[in-house]
């Protein structure tokens, strides 16, 4: 018989057994809950209703799950608002695996690997059909496939296959071990078809393709494709040629059937009624006890008997990818790690990804948390396809092959997966003349330390002789980097080559055999910097629309970092821009860039952070840089624009090409971040933002600064303050944008800035006169000569002015190697402006207290930019007043209050600074 005369002949059986088919015992509806509350959803959670496998939230529309008729009728009785939008999933999802069928014999599967069939259960194999591609990998890679092992049995006493893939896999060698288990839902066929596809992959290109060839040479892989073999025969049963609706075991309840396994783990197993239900008839049924269930018990006895890392447990189809923590708003111990892997994993799928709790609901006794939390296993969850769990033919093999990304991440970080990282000239730039050190950075992302790598340096420019060789690197730990900064490369630079030629490098890395190359490129000279602001002035160089600011709680590089929403997770339906206040003269560079620190966390597929451009201020160009992705053309990003998305948990330097605009004499560029009216997160970082170029110099402003000592020389050992006058002046005739800082410098070493202010549209004439100012010293500054500095230009390198004096310290001498460092709450001299003869605050302030910690008294602070009314006002953590110090009228400019702490004890006190438009909070510590 052949294949067309099979497949009739199945059709024709099926035809005849519909009825019977159709007639499950419980009838599954899928139903709409229009835009569910936080309390609507507690409610269909406590219910029972499943909102993890299956369920789509669509944006302005709402939750889209699958109930079974005890289950809807809870929700018509507790008047839950719901339209059911299909009435018999199970005689709906038949249809759609009949049609399948009948299209078997026409569809075409050159694409996919050559032993990868449809099967006879709507297109996806039946257990039997299962069984017997395990043992066809046995038959045909006896020396990579083990013998099928049965790990435990389920109720009904059906067996849970276990098969490992391995080179001389009949060994237990010291490999690092990864394990992948499919359909703890019954319901859920194509989780287990993207398992048996990644196989095959595995097996048909081993030996031909190196990176397949490595993984199993250097691993140990263990596949379970059906955790629930009596759930998946029960829907043969009901259904045999697709769309059963079963989703539990077969556990005998009494008056029903069936536990959710993967809410049967121990870890949180039953931590609330919400991520789990205690009810037996529930689609979420925890189970009598903690692994009650012998398939859940088989999984947790073969993860003791091995010392896996990395684990997938699959499941379908709700299109994501989810990570522990799922029984509570709890992040996952190495939450970077989780999210490097699923964003991996997301890059051909396009799936959205986080941990269960945010990106789905509370679920509880799950897999991924017990594997977590008892064997430090990181777990990443695909929710395979978006189509249902009975989907249409031409989506089964393509969602399968859509997870090779996820499969691969996690083989290879099974154990170490070592990957470029970057390449750095030791004194900052490439030279001309000039004998050049370089280092390579390294990073092993895998959760298993690597082997001892080696790596080398190339290249074929004729500008540069590289004098490079292999570095040898010893094994690296898990999620660490490494580096051959004792061993760097050297580079002769020729004194010929060009300013601003581009140097192309090919970076090697040996990973046991496995090679990997890099192309990297450094320019030749040092650039220019036309723009560098590093948040620590505030924002004077920006426009700010809808919340963009500045947050000390991640920073690159000194105290701040910019952020659309500081200090909070951004809103719903937010559009916030940080434009540049003022637009840059890039007349007269060949190339120029825009150079900046990110980190980020944003609703992956709907949320969007852009970096634009523009040459008017009213026409804006979405930019691309080396971390941004496609827009997916739903929620607020538009199909095929640049821009960053999902999490980014650790700080990348992120470098974007301008040199379109080299050359333009008004330049613009902004930040501009917008979310939709679903999840929310931290929001978009950036930090030490630059603009660079060659091709010419920097404007130099007609800007004066004069700094003059007054006292404080030598600083006690004990610390104290310097005094010293300042006095900034525009001498010229046109408007500028210039940084002003001060500078410390400790026995002739590299400068430090311990305050910074940026200024945008500084007019002639204007100053800055502060006599007496302070800055204090601390008691853990060395003993030593030092020199104090205030320098105006653009911060850091371009230096237009500079005025200091040198000072010492008392006290015990420290050695060179010490290195001067900002003091928290120091004052800023630079903060109060001359117009025509007025001194304006540059903007409102509490500057807080110094000294703080202090004991009895310290000195508050504040500034005004506009004379009303104003609050000053000390609390306890209590949030009882303990003295208001100012309470009325007080003109714009720079204040002061004096608190005496003598009375009271020892504690956190609070200051709060109020005016009829604004708010300012800090802290200060009394210490007795």
């Amino acid at each position: 018989m052949n294949r067309s005369q099979l497949f009739g002949g199945l059709m024709m059986l099926a035809l005849l057994l519909f009825a019977v088919g159709g007639s499950a015992e419980i009838l599954y509806h899928q139903i709409m809950v229009p835009m569910p509350s936080q309390s609507t959803v507690l409610e269909l959670q406590a219910i029972g209703c499943d909102l993890e496998c299956g369920s789509k939230m669509i944006k302005g529309e709402g939750l889209l799950i699958v109930v079974d008729e005890l289950e809807l009728s809870q929700i018509r009785e507790r008047g839950i608002p719901h339209i059911v939008t299909i009435s018999d999933m199970a005689a709906h999802d038949e249809q759609i695996c009949l049609t399948n069928l009948e299209k078997i014999p026409s569809m075409q599967t050159l694409d996919h690997p050559t032993h990868m069939k449809y099967g006879t259960m709507g297109g996806f194999y039946n257990f039997q059909e299962i069984i017997a591609d395990l043992d066809s990998m046995r038959l045909l890679y006896p020396d990579l496939v083990a013998q099928k092992v049965i790990l435990g049995y389920g109720w009904d006493e059906n067996p849970i296959y276990m098969v490992k893939i391995s080179d001389n896999v009949n060994i237990n060698e010291d490999e690092p071990e990864a394990l992948f288990d499919a359909l703890h839902h019954a319901r859920e066929p194509g989780s287990y078809t993207s398992m048996i596809y990644s196989m095959w992959y595995l097996l048909e290109n081993y030996g031909t393709d190196p990176e397949v060839t490595y993984l199993i040479d250097n691993r140990e892989l263990f596949f379970v494709p059906v955790v629930n073999p009596d759930g998946l025969l029960y829907n043969e049963q009901t259904n045999p040629y697709g769309g059963g609706y079963w989703r539990k075991n077969r556990r005998d309840n009494g008056s029903s059937y069936g536990v959710d396994l993967n809410r049967n783990y121990v870890y949180q197993w039953g931590y609330d009624n919400y991520g789990s239900s205690g009810t037996p008839t529930s689609s979420t049924y925890r189970g009598p006890e903690p692994a009650s269930e012998p398939e859940t018990q088989a999984m947790i006895t073969f993860i003791e008997q091995h010392d896996f890392t990395t684990a997938m447990t699959v499941h379908t189809a709700s299109g994501v990818y989810i990570t522990a923590y799922g029984y509570a708003d709890v992040p996952p111990e190495h939450y970077d790690t989780h999210f490097d892997y699923m964003a991996f994993a997301a890059e051909i799928s396009g799936y959205s990804y986080g941990t269960c709790y945010d990106i789905m609901y509370a679920s509880n006794g799950r897999t991924q948390d017990h594997q977590l939390h008892f064997y430090d296993i990181i777990n990443v969850e695909p929710e395979v396809g978006e189509d249902g769990f009975w989907p249409s033919i031409q989506y089964i093999l393509p969602e399968a092959e859509d997870q090779l990304n996820c499969y691969f991440n996690q083989f290879w970080c099974a154990g170490g997966q070592v990957i470029f990282g970057a390449l750095n000239v030791v004194d900052g730039f490439l030279d001309p003349g000039a004998t050049e050190e370089l280092v390579l950075e390294v990073f092993n992302r895998g959760w298993g330390e690597s082997e001892a790598i080696t790596f080398e340096l190339t290249t074929t420019d004729p500008y540069v002789t590289l004098n490079a060789g292999t570095v040898n690197v010893n094994p690296i730990p898990r999620y660490s980097g490494a580096d051959n900064s004792g061993n760097p490369f050297t580079a002769d630079i020729s004194p010929n080559a060009p300013i601003g030629h581009t140097v192309d490098f090919t970076v090697t890395i040996d990973q046991g055999g496995y090679i990997r190359t890099e192309n990297v490129s450094l320019s030749i000279g040092t650039p220019v910097i036309y723009f560098s602001d590093n948040a620590e002035g505030g924002t004077g160089n920006w426009s700010l629309y809808n919340g963009w600011g500045t947050d000390n709680t991640q920073q690159h590089g000194g105290n701040f970092s910019f952020n659309e929403s500081p200090y909070g997770n951004y809103s719903n339906n937010l559009t916030a821009r940080m434009t540049l206040a003022s637009p840059l003269n890039l007349s007269g560079l060949n190339s120029c860039w825009l150079d900046f620190w990110a980190r980020w966390d944003i609703e992956s597929n709907y949320d969007f952070c852009q970096v634009e451009v523009s040459t008017n201020g009213s026409t804006w160009i979405p930019l691309a840089g080396m971390y941004t992705v496609a827009g997916s053309g739903i929620g607020v990003q538009t199909t095929g624009e640049p821009g960053y998305e999902g999490s980014q948990g650790t700080w990348v330097h992120e470098n974007i090409d301008l040199t379109a605009y080299a050359g333009q004499s008004s330049v613009w560029f902004r930040f501009e971040f917008k979310s939709d009216g679903g999840v929310v997160g931290n929001g978009f970082f950036v930090d030490d933002i630059q603009v660079l170029g060659f091709g010419g110099e920097p404007p130099v402003g007609e800007v004066s600064v004069d700094l003059t000592y007054v006292s404080g020389s030598p600083v006690p050992s004990g610390g104290g303050n310097l005094i010293f006058d300042v006095y900034v002046l525009n001498y010229g005739s046109t408007p500028v944008n210039y940084d002003a800082w001060l500078d410390i410098e400790y026995e002739g070493g590299a400068p430090t800035t311990v305050v910074q202010r940026s200024f945008v549209n500084y007019q002639p004439g204007w100053s800055i006169n502060r006599p007496a100012m302070f800055y204090p010293i601390p008691a853990a500054y060395a003993a030593g000569s030092y020199e104090f500095f205030g320098r105006v230009g653009q911060h850091p390198s371009n230096v237009w002015e500079e005025s200091g004096f040198p000072f010492t310290k008392s006290g015990a001498v420290d050695g060179s190697d010490f290195t001067p460092y900002p003091v928290v709450g120091a004052p800023d001299p630079f903060d109060q402006i001359i117009k025509d003869g007025v001194s304006v605050p540059f903007e409102f302030a509490l500057e807080g207290a110094y000294p703080n910690p202090f004991n009895p008294s310290t000195t508050i602070r504040y500034a005004l930019k506009d004379a009303g009314n104003v609050a000053l006002t000390v609390y306890d953590v209590s949030g009882r007043q303990v003295v208001q110090l100012a309470d009325g009228w007080r003109n714009a400019g720079s204040h002061e209050a004096v608190f005496d702490g003598s009375g009271l004890a020892s504690g956190v006190y609070l200051i709060q600074l109020q005016t009829d438009k604004q708010t300012a909070t800090s802290k200060m510590v009394l210490l007795k």
